[in-house]
């Protein structure tokens, strides 16, 4: 499973749901207001990625850091798509991401 695998597998896969929905993708982005991604611990804070903190998690912190790239790039052509990267404690990025989200709808 690498980058390159996933980002086809999800190309050809969006394709066919958009074709399905009879829509484009300039329309998928215009129906949301913005994009708030956290990056995945599987980046760069490696030790804290583990099965243990997270019963949900079924990838290997190698694949969740391809689908990882590959959710960035999907989501990359939308006006206001905002990544919020990794840091050492959990608090410290949601609070960066309460600070976007308040920017964005003005409140900061």
């Amino acid at each position: 499973f690498n980058t390159v695998k996933a980002d086809i597998l999800v190309i050809k896969e969006f394709d066919k749901c958009l074709e399905v929905l009879g829509t484009t993708e300039d329309e998928v982005n215009a129906s949301y207001d913005a994009i708030f991604h956290m990056v995945t611990t599987a980046k760069g804070l490696e030790d804290f990625y583990n099965f243990e903190t997270n019963v949900a998690r079924y990838e290997t912190a190698e694949q969740a850091a391809a689908l990882d790239d590959v959710l960035i790039k999907a989501w990359s052509k939308h006006p206001y798509h905002h990544i919020i990267e990794n840091s050492q404690s959990v608090e410290d990025k949601m609070n960066r991401l309460l600070a976007e989200i308040s920017r964005f709808l003005g409140l900061e």
